[in-house]
């Protein structure tokens, strides 16, 4: 074996085992009627908390800006890839601050649990009108969102028809993400921010 190939297989090997041990310290994270992995109802909605919870994930503070207020957000990323946005809630009575909703965007934890990104409206719901959907507003104007099948606190976000009024519903819509709330998501108090 010339030396070329033994540094070229000892790389390859190398890179194989960082990224094995890499993927051991990244939690498989599921979206279920529970929450998003170990996130959940009772998750602070801070940076500190979530990065507890997620070993491996990347967590940014930022905001994010409707037509009246500025809302704060935290990031989750993997590499340069965001796997969710996590919105804090209000709790009444309480001063700390829980997670209000999650949007998961990383297509491998949206396939994990049963959601395959670009999934059809209509594979979810063949019969749309049995489908519990609310219309995007504001800045989520032109998608519509429904709960999705057999689930309580999750739900599925669609682009609108194109051309069409915003939140028609559209059979042949792909899926683009998938939410969770601590709440029934069927009577989540959409805000702007939706």
């Amino acid at each position: 074996m010339s030396r070329g190939c033994r540094w070229g297989a000892t790389a390859a090997l190398m890179v194989g085992i960082c990224a094995a041990v890499w993927a051991a310290d990244v939690p498989i994270l599921k979206v279920t009627d529970a929450g998003v992995g170990p996130l959940g109802a009772q998750t602070e909605a801070t940076a500190s908390s979530l990065k507890r919870a997620l070993p491996g994930f990347t967590i940014r503070q930022t905001t994010v800006a409707s037509e009246d207020r500025v809302v704060p957000l935290l990031s989750v990323t993997r590499g340069r890839q965001v796997a969710m946005e996590v919105l804090p809630g209000d709790r009444p009575g309480s001063k700390k601050s829980y997670i209000g909703r999650i949007v998961v965007r990383m297509p491998e934890i949206m396939r994990r649990s049963g959601f395959s990104p670009g999934r059809r409206f209509a594979d979810f719901y063949p019969d749309s009108q049995k489908a519990v959907c609310k219309p995007g507003l504001e800045q989520n104007a032109g998608k519509f969102f429904c709960l999705a099948p057999g689930m309580q606190h999750v739900g599925l976000e669609f682009p609108s028809a194109p051309g069409a009024a915003d939140g028609t519903i559209w059979p042949q819509a792909g899926l683009t993400a998938v939410i969770w709330t601590p709440e029934a998501f069927d009577r989540y108090h959409w805000t702007p921010i939706d």
